[in-house]
């Protein structure tokens, strides 16, 4: 190719945001297969709304399906331990198809908060659940609601409308002489 081709294309993918290169990420995660993905089933009966939380929630697609009694919920694994250099040579990241993705749920009268849980994004450690795809019977409202993506591994299971949970501040200091 030549020296004026590269830097058009050069020149092309630099304007490109991260949001755009997620966006793509998540398109091509939503078109796949469902080989590979995490997937849970939940009981939809007495339920009128779901509340679905996780690091792309906002992304999630809503499918309404009037022959299903049961609310499913799914995400393709991605992730990596970026930058870390352990003293043990023979230590190896863990795959994101083996990390530990979930999806928890809470019932709250006719309220169902769906919770990711696993993600995480700690120093090195850049795991979460993309393409998110959610099935309900009709009828069923979905909100999405992004959760932090940070230094949790834990599902965020709390009522609806009340006030996200947020760490310390002091929270990752070693000692309290370091406050």
């Amino acid at each position: 190719m030549s020296r004026s081709g590269t830097v058009f294309r050069i020149g092309l993918v630099r304007p490109l945001s991260r949001c755009v290169w997620t966006a793509l990420a998540l398109l091509v995660c939503a078109c796949t297969s469902d080989e590979g993905r995490v997937s849970r089933s939940f009981p939809a009966n007495g339920i009128g709304k779901v509340l679905l939380r996780g690091t792309m929630a906002s992304t999630a697609m809503v499918n309404h399906d009037n022959s299903t009694s049961a609310i499913v919920v799914s995400g393709m694994p991605s992730g990596e331990v970026i930058g870390y250099h352990p003293v043990d040579q023979n230590w190896k990241a863990t795959p994101s198809d083996k990390w530990g993705f979930d999806f928890v749920a809470q019932q709250y009268g006719d309220v169902l908060v769906i919770s990711t849980k696993g993600e995480i994004d700690q120093i090195h450690h850049h795991y979460k659940l993309l393409g998110l795809r959610i099935w309900v019977p009709d009828g069923v409202q979905v909100d999405r609601q992004d959760r932090e993506y940070g230094n949790t591994f834990e599902p965020d299971l709390r009522l609806p409308g009340s006030p996200p949970i947020l760490p310390r501040p002091d929270a990752y200091r070693k000692n309290s002489s370091d406050r």
